[in-house]
């Protein structure tokens, strides 16, 4: 007997599919049929990121827990900031609650992060 899986949050279905990887599925479809196209769709560069560019982003990442102060006083959301657990650009939410719980802070943190 096989364990029922686990219902997904309903958020799931809001989530958009990606126009880049659409558009660069779409290329490499025509690629493969022999096509010549060239994708500007994704991809990398190929040059060096400007020095300032690289130390503004680490900066950035090393205050990972600025956005779980943040989202405890404008969503009043308790997460724990990535610093915590060696990854300063996430965030870690506790799943060992109830879905509705779940959701309920995920439309918190939605509706803040989308306010202006």
């Amino acid at each position: 007997m096989t364990a029922a899986a686990p219902a997904l949050s309903s958020r799931l279905g809001r989530v958009k599919p990606s126009s880049t990887l659409a558009m660069t599925s779409k290329v490499l479809e025509l690629q493969q049929k022999g096509v010549e196209v060239i994708g500007f769709a994704a991809g990398e560069p190929d040059f060096p990121t400007w020095q300032h560019v690289c130390e503004a982003a680490h900066q950035a990442i090393r205050g990972g827990d600025g956005l779980a102060l943040k989202l405890l006083e404008g969503a009043e959301v308790g997460v724990v900031g990535g610093n915590d657990f060696g990854s300063a650009d996430h965030f870690r939410i506790l799943y060992a609650t109830s879905m509705e719980l779940i959701e309920q802070g995920m439309d918190k943190i939605e509706r803040y992060l989308r306010s202006p």
